[in-house]
């Protein structure tokens, strides 16, 4: 079935609604539904309150998640991020960049080419076509990397030990190629103003065996009722404000590959976008799971392609001025920068990351289920929330 709406929206944007297709002036305050406070989610006689986290074994980051509850369901979920951070960044933006690749290690190339496209935007420049494939490159291998991450973390949290340590021993795979081709294995340093790390020197090969390890992996995890039993019905989400895998999960055709920056680099590679009626977490893990072989293909076609290229991945001193957008498909949905620019200098600069969203989402779902189910749900969207409590000054 099909669930297309052709403006979508996607979040909040500094002082914009951001759709897929504009930007509106956000007329009504954000939505601050991480930030609620101790007594805010009280409920009626007979509930009670509690936290999970900001430190827990199932947490690998700082957050609050308060549950209110009678004891047999959630009735209602707050969250509040501990991970607050001010990032300087006005000034040269290239050392702004510094700062913005390391928002979120784990997604520092779609961070970095989601800013440096608004840069680019900006100063009315295009990147040339192998600095364009370079960085679809990177965001692929981060997906895949990403994907097999959250997976990982579903899998431990059912206590399936095997396979959990499998899928980091195939995080690490990539890592390992990620930092032979591009000089480090989270991308630091790969990314300038219309130029990257040209990514020469990826065998396919080794990358199909990676895959296909990986796929076993998967595949024992899917036959597994007792597995499976933790996820189907888990965090059901049918919201058509969903973003990335959560989006195409529940039958969405979200995917900012189809409808944003860098789109037809897409298309001419080849990209279609998968999407399942299964809007739980086993749908998301789904999703997830069969991405990391479409990551495969996009990347073989980007490696043959490349080589249609001079390497003109040059750097470029050009002055920027004026206001740019860019918007990127994150492992975990539309990531978007929006900067100002005056004389070459960063003057402002705003962020939506996925997790916010994803939070929304998240704490949408949680609503009606059971405690136990909470940590396969969290981990299903796999939310950062490094890139959550980012201010930039």
């Amino acid at each position: 079935f099909s669930m297309v709406v052709a403006m979508r929206f996607v979040g909040r944007l500094g002082r914009y609604w951001l759709y897929s297709d504009r930007l509106l002036p956000a007329e009504y305050p954000s939505e601050d539904f991480f930030e609620a406070k101790q007594d805010d989610i009280s409920g009626p006689a007979g509930s009670f309150t509690f936290d999970y986290g900001p430190v827990a074994g199932g947490l690998i980051e700082s957050v609050r998640i308060r549950l209110n509850t009678y004891g047999e369901y959630i009735r209602r979920a707050t969250l509040e991020p501990k991970k607050i951070r001010t990032v300087k960044v006005t000034g040269n933006v290239q050392d702004a960049l510094l700062g913005i690749e390391r928002v979120n290690g784990n997604f520092a190339a779609s961070h970095a080419v989601a800013f440096l496209i608004a840069l680019e935007k900006a100063s009315s420049t295009v990147a040339p076509p192998a600095v364009q494939l370079s960085r679809v490159l990177q965001i692929e291998l981060e997906r895949i990397r990403n994907h097999v991450f959250v997976i990982h973390r579903i899998a431990e949290t059912a206590g399936f030990s095997v396979p959990a340590a499998e899928l980091l021993y195939i995080m690490e795979k990539v890592n390992r190629v990620i930092g032979r081709v591009f000089g480090h294995r989270y991308f630091y340093g790969v990314n300038g103003f219309k130029r990257a790390t040209t990514g020469g020197g990826i065998n396919l090969t080794e990358f199909e065996q990676i895959t296909e390890e990986f796929q076993e992996v998967f595949r024992g995890l899917l036959e597994s009722r007792i597995f499976i039993d933790r996820l189907q019905g888990n965090g059901v989400v049918t919201d058509s404000r969903s973003i990335g895998p959560t989006a195409r999960a529940a039958g969405f055709e979200y995917d900012a590959r189809l409808d944003g920056d860098y789109s037809t680099v897409y298309a001419q590679l080849g990209y279609r976008l998968l999407r399942h009626s299964s809007p739980d977490a086993f749908g998301r893990l789904l999703i997830r799971g069969e991405e990391v072989a479409q990551s495969l293909a996009l990347i073989r076609s980007a490696v043959e392609k490349r080589e249609e290229f001079c390497d003109d991945a040059k750097p470029d001193d050009a002055s920027v001025e004026g206001i740019g957008l860019g918007r990127i498909e994150s492992p975990s949905g539309d990531l978007a920068y929006s900067v100002n620019l005056h004389d070459g200098r960063l003057i402002e600069l705003s962020l939506l990351p996925p997790s916010v969203p994803n939070i929304r989402l998240f704490l949408e779902s949680v609503v009606s289920s059971g405690f136990t189910d909470v940590p396969f749900n969290w981990e299903s969207f796999g939310i950062w929330m490094s890139e959550v409590g980012v201010k930039f000054v």
